[in-house]
C-alpha cells in the first residue's frame, strides 16, 4: 500500500523524532512516499507511478512522453503512432517541458522507429518509386512541349540537391539539349522505408517558347496537353499505383482514401506557398492542387550580349512542386487507411541562427535583380580556399566578389546597411544565407527572414 509501512507487534519505530511502539500493527504514514517515483506528481494524481528517474513528465498525469505514447500500443499503423507522438510532443513543448530546438531530433527518432512500422513494402518497391522520382523532371520537360518532336530535343535531368534554389534550367542551342533541374524535400516515414524518403520533388524546366527560340525547333504545346503540373502528378500517381501488388491494389482501391489532382495553383516566385496548404481533405479522398510558377521569356534578353547566361536563364522557366512517388507509395500502403488529412511532410529542418554565420567558410557579394546581397556558405557541403566550391559557386553562379574565411557581416569592402538575413537553404550539410542590404525587401526571401543584433 503506497504511502504506508507496516511494523510487527511490539516493534518500536520513529515518527517525526518520537519513538512509537506497535501493538498489533502500526500503520505509519510516510510523507516521502507520497511521490513514489519522485517525479513531482503525488501518487494519487500520478497515472504512471513507475516513471524512470530524471525523466521529464507531464505535471498533470505524471507520465513521460514515451509512457503517454508507448511504442507497443495497439496503433493502427506507423502513421497513427507518429501523429499521436507529434501531438503529445507539441503539448510538452507548449508547456515548456521540452525546448523547441529538440523537436526535430525527437520527431526523427519517432518517425524512424519500428513502432507499428510500414512493413508491407519491399525494397524493390521503394527503389522503383525512387526511379520514378528521378525521372520526373525529364518527363515533365517532355510533357510541357510537343511530344511529336521529342526525337529532336535531348533532355538531361540534373539532381541539384541543396543547390536547387539557385540552380538554373538551361538550353544548349548548339546541341538542342535542355538541362532540367530537380531536388527532393525529404520526409522520415520510418519502418522499412528507413528514416528518409522523398516527400516533394521540386523541378525546374524551360518553357516551349524558350526552347523554340533558342533551338529553332517548334516545341509549342499541342492540343492534348495544357502543360500543367497536374498532369505530371497524375503520371506519378498512376506509375506508383502500378508498383502495388494485386492484393495491395485491391485493398487501397476499396478501403484507402484516394488522391485527386486538380488544376494548378499558379504562384509567384517571391511568395511560394507550402504545397501542403494546397491539399484539401474529403471523406473519401484528398484533393491536391499542384504548385506551378512560370516566368516569361524575352527574346531581347536572350539576344543581349551584355547579359550573362546565368541571368538569361531566369526567363522562360516553369517551376513545379510534385508529390514524390515514394510519398505516394507510403500513402497507398499506410496513411490512406488511418484517416490522415495530408501526405507525408518533409522533415523539419534545423533553423539557422545568427551564431551560425560564424561558421561561414567564405562569403560572396553580388547583385540580384538590382539589389545587393552577400551570401554566407555554411555547412559541410561547402569548402573554402582557392580551390573550394564556395569560391567556385560565387564566381561562376553568382558572378560576385568572394572573400575566403570572412563572413558577410565582417567584410570591409561592403558599406551598405544590413537589413536582415534570408535563409535560402537550411540543412545540416549545406546551409547558406543571403545577407540583405537596404533597400532590400524581406518579401524577396523565399524561405525565412530574420535579423541579428
Amino acid at each position: 500500500m503506497a504511502g504506508y509501512s507496516f511494523a510487527p507487534a511490539n516493534t518500536t519505530v520513529t515518527i517525526d523524532g518520537a519513538d512509537v511502539t506497535g501493538v498489533d500493527c502500526v500503520s505509519v504514514a510516510n510523507e516521502q512516499d507520497d511521490d513514489i517515483d519522485d517525479d513531482g506528481v503525488i501518487n494519487e494524481d500520478d497515472e504512471c507511478e513507475s516513471t524512470p528517474v530524471d525523466v521529464i513528465v507531464d505535471p498533470l498525469s505524471g507520465c513521460s512522453l514515451e509512457q503517454l505514447v508507448p511504442c507497443n500500443e495497439n496503433w493502427k499503423n506507423h502513421g497513427q503512432y507518429v501523429s499521436a507522438f507529434t501531438q503529445t510532443l507539441n503539448s510538452f513543448i507548449k508547456q515548456k517541458l521540452i525546448a523547441k530546438d529538440e523537436k526535430s531530433a525527437l520527431m526523427k527518432k519517432a518517425a524512424s522507429s519500428d513502432c507499428t512500422a510500414i512493413s508491407n513494402v519491399t525494397q524493390e518497391q521503394i527503389e522503383a518509386a525512387s526511379n520514378i522520382d528521378n525521372s520526373t523532371a525529364e518527363y515533365a520537360q517532355l510533357l510541357f512541349g510537343d511530344l511529336n518532336v521529342i526525337s529532336e530535343i535531348s533532355v538531361i535531368a540534373v539532381d541539384e540537391g541543396s543547390n536547387i534554389n539557385t540552380s538554373k534550367a538551361s538550353i544548349d542551342g548548339t546541341t538542342d539539349t535542355v538541362y532540367t533541374r530537380y531536388a527532393f524535400e525529404k520526409g522520415i516515414p520510418g519502418g522499412d522505408f528507413g528514416n528518409s524518403a522523398n516527400a516533394i520533388t521540386f523541378v525546374k524546366t524551360r518553357t516551349p517558347e524558350a526552347i523554340k527560340y533558342i533551338t529553332g525547333i517548334d516545341y509549342t504545346l499541342n492540343d492534348d496537353s495544357p502543360g500543367m503540373c497536374k498532369e505530371v502528378n497524375e503520371y506519378i500517381y498512376e506509375q506508383t499505383r502500378l508498383l502495388l501488388t494485386a492484393e495491395q491494389r485491391i485493398k487501397y482501391d476499396s478501403e484507402g482514401k484516394q488522391l485527386l489532382f486538380i488544376d494548378d495553383y499558379n504562384g509567384a516566385l517571391d511568395n511560394l506557398p507550402d504545397p501542403y496548404s494546397l491539399i484539401t481533405d474529403h471523406d473519401t479522398h484528398l484533393e491536391v492542387a499542384s504548385l506551378s510558377v512560370e516566368t516569361y521569356f524575352y527574346p531581347t534578353v536572350q539576344d543581349d550580349p551584355n547579359i550573362n547566361d546565368n541571368e538569361k536563364n531566369r526567363y522562360g522557366v516553369k517551376y513545379c512542386k510534385f508529390i514524390a512517388a515514394q510519398n505516394m507509395l507510403i500513402w497507398m500502403l499506410d496513411m490512406a487507411f488511418d484517416n490522415s488529412t495530408t501526405l507525408m511532410k518533409p522533415a523539419p529542418t534545423p533553423g539557422l541562427s545568427c551564431e551560425d554565420m560564424n561558421k561561414s567558410v567564405g562569403s560572396c557579394y553580388f547583385d540580384f535583380f538590382g539589389f545587393d546581397f552577400c551570401e554566407d556558405y555554411i555547412g559541410t557541403n561547402f569548402t573554402g580556399g582557392d580551390t573550394g566550391n564556395a569560391k567556385e559557386k560565387c564566381l561562376n553562379v553568382r558572378e560576385g566578389i568572394y572573400v575566403d574565411g570572412v563572413k558577410c557581416a565582417d567584410r570591409e569592402d561592403i558599406n551598405d546597411t544590413i537589413s536582415g538575413i534570408c535563409a535560402i537553404v537550411e540543412t545540416d550539410d549545406g546551409a547558406y544565407t543571403w545577407t540583405m542590404y537596404e533597400p532590400s525587401d524581406a518579401s524577396l526571401c523565399p524561405i525565412r527572414f530574420f535579423t541579428c543584433e
